[in-house]
Formats: C-alpha cells, sequence, structure tokens
C-alpha cells in the first residue's frame, strides 16, 4: 500500500488527508515473445564427446538441457535426443512464439 500524505487548504481551513490511505494500481507492461531463436552450446553427438549438461542463458531466457540416453560420453551406433527446456525471463513470455521456432537454431 502506497500513502500519499496531503494537505489542503479549503477556504481558511487547513484539512490533513494524512491518514487517509490511498491506493495506487501500477500495471506491468505485457510481456513480449521470445525473439531469440539461437539456443547456444548444444553440439551434435559425437563418439566420445561429452553431453552438454548445461546452456547458457540469453536476456530472454534460461535454457536447461538433459539427454537420453543418458551417457558419460557419447557411443557409437546410438540415437540420443536432447530435450531442452526454455523458462522466460521477466517480461517475457513463450505466448505468440511459432511452432518451431527454435528448430535447427542449436
Amino acid at each position: 500500500m502506497l500513502k500519499i500524505f496531503v494537505e489542503e487548504i479549503n477556504g481558511n481551513n487547513l484539512t490533513d488527508y494524512a491518514s487517509t490511505p490511498v491506493t495506487v494500481t501500477v500495471s506491468a507492461a505485457d510481456p513480449a515473445a521470445i525473439a531469440t531463436a539461437a539456443i547456444a552450446g548444444v553440439t551434435a553427438p559425437v563418439k566420445g564427446a561429452i553431453p552438454a549438461d548445461s546452456l547458457a542463458a540469453t536476456a530472454e531466457y534460461t535454457a536447461a538441457i538433459s539427454w537420453g540416453p543418458i551417457a558419460a560420453t557419447f557411443g557409437a551406433s546410438t540415437v540420443y535426443t536432447a530435450t531442452i527446456t526454455l523458462t522466460p525471463k521477466a517480461g517475457y513470455t513463450l505466448t505468440g512464439v511459432a511452432e518451431n521456432f527454435f528448430a535447427g537454431k542449436v
């Protein structure tokens, strides 16, 4: 709650409004749709390479990665799936982001 203290001169009378609370509502702007499509830090599996276990954040979102199947290093002849989770930062949203917006941008 924000209290605003005002003194008003009404004719010759001085009225003190200091004890009257005033409610002020401040609305935040609508969040912007994420516009950064590139997800840095993801490399394709190569035999013997170590899977990325973290991704760099951007100004718009944080990112997490997990691999399946789980392995300390990538093996030969194995199909791996990277699951990337994006979490919008304050002021951003995934609402309005086109389907497959991030596809091919890693």
